[in-house]
């Protein structure tokens, strides 16, 4: 069976028309409704790479230790690399490529011994290639197409994983450039009014412990995001579109699929690295144990057996070891009970 996984970037778990109404991700919704939607997957700590090096190695972060960007712990210090989940896929057989959000050092032995193909990029929502100004999640596309229709095999299986930029922010923007959609959704959700959250209230913020002050990351981006009815509504609509670019990128792979012949013998999953404030709390960001930063999609669809919906992110490697069924020993190291069992 083949694997490509969908892995978003800052998205929360209401970000899926499936349990809200406000989005539109018909593709992801598709996957939903003839796979499964998890609703209670939560990742243990709700910082980018971090997160990222948990579903690599199946990890906490107390042993994995990939505490900073720069970090190789992952990589034979804190963690036998060809035991995490990449080179054991890559060493059952499997064709691997990466396209898009890596964010960690890139060992050139490791890489070679863990991708046959990548490209990897991230950081800013509007590239140049080839001379032209593109947009991450466009390109996104494109290197994921390229990789369906010229790079892998046919004759053995593939593990494609799709890294989106969004719906990250662009860091270091002021508003209103902190979300830049592209041209061509302009007029989605336009003529809409996002509801706030209920915990968007002073009393919520007053409410938080007292370590909570005006000089908080979460309080500081607030204010570039949230403090006023207009920036709330411009900046969740941004944020929408993106989510929404995002699976319209689902929807086109989806189709090659279709259109080569393989799609029913692939494994296709979708889910994101953590989540997000979106005023609750009156924050925006990630960081904290709250269900906005740490409760995350996770829809599965494929040929497989499943025991509930109650996933947290240190078992990623599990969901793809034994509920899908793919040939799989993680290393002892892996911290899931199940694994043991």
């Amino acid at each position: 069976m083949n694997i490509i996984l969908f892995y978003a970037d800052d998205w929360t778990f209401r970000t899926l028309g499936a349990v809200n109404d406000i989005v539109k991700t018909p593709n992801i919704d598709g996957m939903a409704r003839n796979g499964m939607l998890f609703t209670h997957n939560c990742v243990t700590t709700s910082i980018c790479w971090i997160s990222r090096a948990t579903l690599y190695t199946g990890m906490y972060a107390s042993r994995h230790q990939q505490f900073k960007i720069s970090s190789e712990n992952m990589f034979d210090k804190t963690v036998q690399w060809n035991q995490t989940l990449y080179p054991l896929l890559k060493n059952a057989g499997y064709h691997t490529g990466f396209v898009g959000k890596w964010h960690h050092p890139q060992p050139p032995e490791h890489m070679k011994n863990t991708f046959d193909y990548r490209n990897l990029y991230y950081g800013r929502h509007w590239m140049e290639r080839d001379g032209k100004r593109r947009h991450v999640t466009d390109l996104n596309q494109e290197d994921a197409l390229h990789y369906l229709t010229n790079v892998r095999p046919r004759d053995k299986p593939f593990a494609l994983t799709v890294s989106f930029f969004a719906t990250h922010s662009w860091d270091g923007n002021p508003y209103p450039d902190q979300y830049m959609p592209m041209n061509y959704s302009r007029s989605w959700y336009a003529n809409g009014t996002i509801p706030a959250p209920k915990t968007a209230t002073q009393q919520s913020w007053e409410d938080m412990p007292w370590f909570f002050t005006e000089r908080n990351e979460g309080r500081y981006r607030w204010r570039r995001r949230y403090d006023t009815e207009e920036r709330f509504q411009d900046t969740m609509k941004k944020y929408y579109r993106m989510a929404s670019e995002v699976d319209a990128a689902c929807g086109a792979l989806i189709s090659e699929l279709k259109k080569q012949g393989v799609y029913d013998n692939t494994l296709l999953v979708f889910t994101t690295d953590n989540g997000q404030f979106h005023n609750e709390h009156l924050l925006a960001g990630k960081w904290y144990p709250h269900e906005e930063s740490i409760r995350v999609p996770l829809v599965i669809q494929g040929k497989w057996k499943i025991c509930d919906d109650n996933v947290i992110y240190k078992n990623a490697s599990l969901t793809f070891c034994f509920v899908f069924w793919i040939p799989l020993r993680p290393s002892n190291a892996c911290q899931s009970n199940r694994y043991n069992e």
